[in-house]
Parts: structure tokens; C-alpha cells; sequence
């Protein structure tokens, strides 16, 4: 399967690290070596950084060895650092607190704090005030001090209590003397104002851009007009894959970029590190073109919008004729508007002179376009662009999915089969498309003939984190189909477990869990969903 293209930095960055594409180092856990980028690591961890910098362990020979932290918390502390997102949070949040906290993710540790907080219960109050006192969180302090104070009996008596005064002894001192006075901990700890330290980390877009003026970790030089500026070959290839091929071929790490003007290369780089877009006043037709030779699809669809409001006399033409060769259907409609109302005055431009004399086949099509009364659109084309749609979602290429659905095409077409857009990209797993289409529009609980929601289709995959995108855009985890079949039967039937507990902790939040064990000798002892059918034949 290709690798998805998609559009914001976060998503981007997490196909980076699901592809390994230009990797440079290797971290192992468990056994198992996960493929990373230095540059990425080393902007959302001051730890990291510091490893690389000093070559400290095996850093310089390109791998690390984690020796206190499984797969599993690993990869979640991973997808954070390149993503802001740690999709299995809930499952692993003091794990993962502990994970951040050695390796100095400060947002990432807040986030865990919060959750632990959520998840306090009877049977992990005891646990969670010892990993308070351990990492030093002040809020999990006070809410876990705050919780055994009022659940003081039920608490002592659990294993978790225990454990926590045999291996935690001298935590366990300092829980009990907090005991009592636990109202003057949490109003303390809600009066509290964190100092911030240098070694605090912000957001991925911040992080980035201090990576960039920092040139900290860089391992690319792009040659400007003769001028170098240091960039990092993680990051460009992450987000273009015009450049991500050209790094390719750049094996002393310098990339000549003579022809590009070197303002808009700053505003294109500053985007390509943080997803920021330009001032209006500050867009260009440069701009446009090198964000579209780069394929930046959604600074060039920024570039088009704002240019589109700076057409006039003068620069009408330019614009026509960049709009032409780059595919801005909307600049270039815009353009055609404009030309058709000022005509003889457009015609009295130096500009339409040099169109002429340069670009005479694109005058000749836009003249013809002037003089029709016909818009450039048709409605052929709006038809068009409900196919595109189905077939991007399928494909996962999430920029030009979303480049469509900007551009006003539908999520509603369904194919043969009655499968929508949606259905497919849940179907192929394609969290990108998904979260496009979900944030378009798209009909979470649409049918085929079949019956088939893409619930459906998302658990038969084994798509986890598809799945846990559907329940959380109030997807129905009871739908049935044509053979009576909800989500959750198809996860358990197909194997997929990661699906199949997505599914069942939806379930249990919404008050509707029931574990039930179905009849025949192949299962008995297993976890099965609601059966369908009769309630006699479950037991």
C-alpha cells in the first residue's frame, strides 16, 4: 500500500514515523527496534537532544537502547513527540507519565496527570498517590490524597494498598500524613502557578520552529542565491514529497535551490516546520508556485484564496496565466471574472502585452473564456469531483482528498454497492481520509446494501484507531447488518483485539457492556459480544 500524503504537520510527522522513511536513528525496546529522526527527537525532548549532541550511549553509532520502557509505551511516547497524540493514552497513562517525565515531555506528563486523574478508582488511588510523589504532580497529588480521604476504608483494603506500603514505604509515610489534612492539599495545589523552566517543552509547532532557528540537529543545507540555510532532512521529507525525493539524491546533505526566491523559500520552510501560514499582505505568486511545486497543497490553496483578492488591473493577467499553469481552478476563475469586466482596461496592461508574447496558447483559452458567458464550471465537473472523492478516500491520499472537499465536493456519493467515501477509508484504515471526511460531513452511520456502517468495516479490519475515530464521532456501536451482525461481532470473529477492546470500552462507557459466553465447546471461557440472536442460546 502507498504511503498516505496528508496535510497538517501532525499528521505528516505520524506518517513519517509509520513509514521510517529517512529514518536515522534506530530505538529498541523489548527487543524491537523502532526506526526515528533525530532532528524530531531532539525538538520535543531536551533529553534526547542532549543525547545526540554529547553522542552519549549509542546515539552516535545511530541507535539507542530503552532499557526501562515496553514496545507499547515507547511507540505511544513516539506518536507524541511526532504528532501531539498518544491514541492509546487511557490504556497506558502511568506508564507513559513516567515515560515523559524521564525524557522531559512536559505536555506529554500533564496529559497523563490529567488522565490518571479521570481513571482514579478505588483500586488505583493507592498507586496513582505513589506515582504522584515519585514524578512530582501536583494535581495527581491532590486528587488522589483528596479521593482516599473520602474512600479511606475501601482503599486500605485493597492489594494496590498494600503493594504500596511494602514497596513504597516511605511515599506511604508521606501519603498518610497528607491524609490528614487533604482539603488544605487540593486548595494549595488549585492556587498553584507552575513556574516554567527552560527545559519545559511546548507544542510540536513550537518545538519545530525552535528547531529551525536553532538549526540544532540539522543535517540539510539548502543553497539559496549562495546563501545556506540549515534544515533538517526529517522534517522536509515528511512534508513534500517533491523534496523528500530530491534528499534522496544529496548525499553530501546539500540541496541547490538557486532558482527559488529566498523570502518565500523563509515563509514556505516556516510553514513546512509549524503549519503556519503567511500574512495575507506578505502572499505572492511566487508563493503560490513553489508551494506547488513542492506540492504544499494547502499553502497553495491559501495562496489562491488570498491572491484571489488581490486581483486588479495590473496583475490580473500574471495571475490568470499562473493560475493556468499551476491548476488554481478557483484563482483562475476569479481572473476570468475580473478580465470580463474591466477587459479594455486588463488589455491596456504591460501585462497583457508579455502574456501575449510568452504565454500565447493561455491567452488564446482565457480570451475564449472572456468572451463566453459560460462560468468555468460545470455540472459535469461537480460529478467528477464525487468520484475523486470516493477514489482518494480509498487510496488514503489525504492532501488531495482534502484539497476537494475544500473546493466543495461532496461526501455523500456512494458506489455500486451502496459504500460511501467514508466506508472506504474506514475500510482501508485510513485515519487521515476519515478524519477529513468526519470533519466534512460525512454521514458516520451510512449503510451499503448490506447494511454495513463503517463501524463495520473499520472493526472487520482490525483498524483500532479507525474505530475509536468513528465511536468518538458518535458512530452507533449497536448497528446491526444484513446477518444481524454488530461491529463488535465482526472484530471478535475476525481476531482483531485492539479493535474488538476499542469497541468494548465504547460500549462500557455508554453503560451498555455485557460480557456474555456463547454455547459450543470452541469458545467456552472466551469473551464474546451480545449475541444476535436467541438469549437461550447464551449462557
Amino acid at each position: 500500500m502507498e504511503t498516505n500524503r496528508r496535510w497538517t504537520l501532525s499528521a505528516d510527522l505520524g506518517a513519517l514515523l509509520s513509514s521510517g522513511n529517512a529514518a536515522d536513528v534506530t530505538i529498541m525496546a523489548d527487543g524491537v527496534w523502532l526506526p526515528a529522526h533525530r532532528a524530531v527527537l531532539a525538538a520535543r525532548s531536551p533529553v534526547f537532544a542532549a543525547m545526540f549532541r554529547h553522542d552519549v550511549l549509542e546515539a552516535s553509532e545511530g541507535s539507542v537502547n530503552i532499557a526501562d520502557i515496553n514496545q507499547e509505551v515507547l511507540q505511544q511516547l513516539l506518536q507524541f513527540m511526532y504528532t501531539d497524540e498518544a491514541p492509546l493514552l487511557e490504556c497506558v497513562a502511568p506508564e507513559l507519565l513516567a515515560a515523559a517525565e524521564k525524557y522531559g515531555v512536559t505536555r506529554l506528563k500533564q496529559q497523563c496527570e490529567q488522565q490518571v486523574i479521570m481513571d482514579l478508582c478505588v483500586e488505583n488511588a493507592a498507586a496513582s498517590a505513589v506515582l504522584a510523589m515519585v514524578y512530582s504532580c501536583a494535581k495527581l497529588k491532590a486528587a488522589a490524597i483528596s479521593f482516599i480521604n473520602s474512600h479511606y476504608q475501601e482503599v486500605m483494603a485493597t492489594d494496590g494498598w498494600a503493594s504500596a506500603m511494602r514497596e513504597h514505604t516511605e511515599d506511604t509515610v508521606e501519603i498518610c500524613r497528607l491524609l490528614r489534612d487533604a482539603t488544605r492539599l487540593e486548595s494549595e495545589c488549585k492556587n498553584e502557578t507552575p513556574e516554567k523552566t527552560e527545559e519545559d517543552r511546548g507544542d510540536l509547532e513550537g518545538d519545530l520552529v525552535a528547531l529551525l532557528e536553532s538549526a540544532d540537529s540539522s543535517d540539510v543545507t539548502l543553497m539559496v542565491g549562495g546563501v545556506p540555510v540549515a534544515a533538517h532532512m526529517a522534517v522536509l521529507a515528511a512534508r513534500s514529497p517533491v523534496l523528500a525525493e530530491k534528499l534522496k539524491d544529496t548525499p553530501n546533505g546539500t540541496l541547490q535551490m538557486d532558482g527559488e526566491p529566498h523570502k518565500e523559500l523563509g515563509e514556505a520552510l516556516l510553514y513546512m516546520y509549524s503549519d503556519q501560514l503567511p500574512h495575507p499582505e506578505s502572499v505572492s505568486d511566487k508563493l503560490l508556485v513553489l508551494a506547488d511545486n513542492y506540492e504544499l497543497c494547502v499553502l497553495k490553496k491559501y495562496c489562491e484564496e488570498q491572491l484571489a483578492d488581490q486581483i486588479s488591473v495590473n496583475n490580473a493577467v500574471s495571475l490568470v496565466v499562473v493560475a493556468t499553469k499551476h491548476s488554481c481552478t478557483a484563482l483562475k476563475r476569479a481572473c476570468v471574472d475580473f478580465i470580463r469586466s474591466r477587459i479594455f482596461d486588463v488589455m491596456d496592461t504591460a501585462g497583457w502585452e508579455m502574456a501575449l508574447r510568452n504565454d500565447l496558447e493561455i491567452m488564446v483559452k482565457i480570451c475564449k473564456c472572456v468572451a463566453s458567458a459560460e462560468r468555468l464550471t460545470y455540472g459535469e465537473e461537480a460529478r467528477e469531483m464525487q468520484k475523486r472523492v470516493l477514489e482518494e478516500a480509498k487510496s488514503g491520499t489525504t492532501r488531495e482528498l482534502q484539497a476537494l472537499l475544500d473546493g466543495g465536493a461532496g461526501v455523500s456519493a456512494q458506489d455500486e454497492d451502496g459504500a460511501t467515501a467514508l466506508h472506504w477509508a474506514a475500510w482501508r484504515g485510513h485515519k487521515g481520509a476519515v478524519r477529513c471526511l468526519l470533519k466534512a460531513g460525512a454521514a458516520v452511520d451510512a449503510k451499503t446494501e448490506l447494511q454495513q456502517t463503517p463501524l463495520h468495516l473499520a472493526a472487520d479490519n482490525g483498524h483500532a484507531a479507525v474505530v475509536r475515530q468513528l465511536v468518538a464521532a458518535s458512530a452507533d456501536v449497536n448497528a446491526r447488518n444484513v446477518d444481524g451482525m454488530t461491529p463488535l461481532h465482526r472484530a471478535v470473529m475476525a481476531g482483531h483485539i485492539g479493535a474488538a477492546e476499542a469497541l468494548l470500552r465504547a460500549r462500557s462507557k455508554k453503560g451498555m457492556w455485557q460480557i456474555l459466553h456463547c454455547g459450543s465447546e470452541t469458545n467456552k471461557g472466551e469473551i464474546s459480544p451480545l449475541c444476535p440472536g436467541d438469549d437461550n442460546n447464551c449462557h
